[in-house]
């Protein structure tokens, strides 16, 4: 049972993370996403944060951004992206 229980948290912690990035990067202007793009971005974004937070090694490495490669595709598609920092 405490397994499902700090899956949920994990879980819930990925989404908390991709809603926070999409409304940054809306209020921001960095880029405008249709809902295909945003279904995308989310879907991508999840994968990345739960496959990290699965993963003890990858874990380790707390430095390291799991959404940059996903903001740099996703920014350059549309020619209004300003990269990332």
């Amino acid at each position: 049972m405490a397994s499902v229980g700090a899956r949920q948290r994990i879980v819930e912690g990925a989404v908390g993370m991709v809603q926070l990035a999409l409304q940054r990067l809306e209020a921001e202007g960095v880029v405008e996403l249709d809902e295909e793009r945003k279904a995308t971005m989310v879907s991508n974004l999840l994968v990345i944060l739960l496959q990290r937070a699965g993963d003890p090694a990858r874990r380790q490495h707390r430095h390291a951004l799991p959404v940059t490669a996903g903001t740099v595709a996703l920014t350059a598609g549309t020619g209004r992206g300003r990269g990332t920092r």
